[in-house]
This record gives structure tokens, C-alpha cells and sequence, in this order.
């Protein structure tokens, strides 16, 4: 599926937030029933060839923003009411 900008996600295998423990920071995950938006679509990954992932934006459970990187396989679109498929 290829998801758009400001679609509505949550992934389906929880993954950490981009620099999560990193240098005394606290570890933050998206986790499933998170609700994310997609802010970024078929990001080059530097780290697998011939692979890219979907930026997702979402606040953590203090309410700061926080940033993830979902390969399209840990992705589930959130449907608005109305939408009949995902």
C-alpha cells in the first residue's frame, strides 16, 4: 500500500523513536494503537539496499513529539469513519 502525508497510522510490531536511548535520552517506542501521522513516504534507507520506510510522527506519553521510521510492512492506516478500505 502507499500511504500518503497526513494519513493516520499505527504500526503493528512496536519500534523504537529515532534517537531513543541515545546519550542519556529516555528509550521511546511507537507501539501498537499508537496513532502517528505519516509525515514522510519512501525515505532511501542508508542501512538496506533497495529499501525504503515511511517517516511517522507522534507524541510520546508526556506529550513531546517524537519521530519513527516504519518499513510499509509494520504499517496499518487508521480509517476515518466513512473510509471503506485501508
Amino acid at each position: 500500500m502507499v500511504y500518503k502525508i497526513g494519513d493516520r497510522v499505527t504500526c503493528k510490531v512496536p519500534e523504537d523513536a529515532y534517537y531513543s536511548g541515545y546519550a542519556g535520552r529516555p528509550k521511546v517506542s511507537f507501539t501498537p494503537g499508537m496513532v502517528g501521522t505519516v509525515d514522510a513516504v519512501r525515505v532511501p534507507s542508508v542501512w538496506r539496499a533497495r529499501v525504503s520506510f515511511t517517516c511517522v510522527d507522534f507524541e510520546d506519553e508526556t506529550g513531546r513529539p517524537q519521530r519513527v521510521g516504519l518499513l510499509d510492512g509494520n504499517i496499518r492506516k487508521i480509517r476515518d469513519k466513512g473510509e471503506t478500505n485501508a
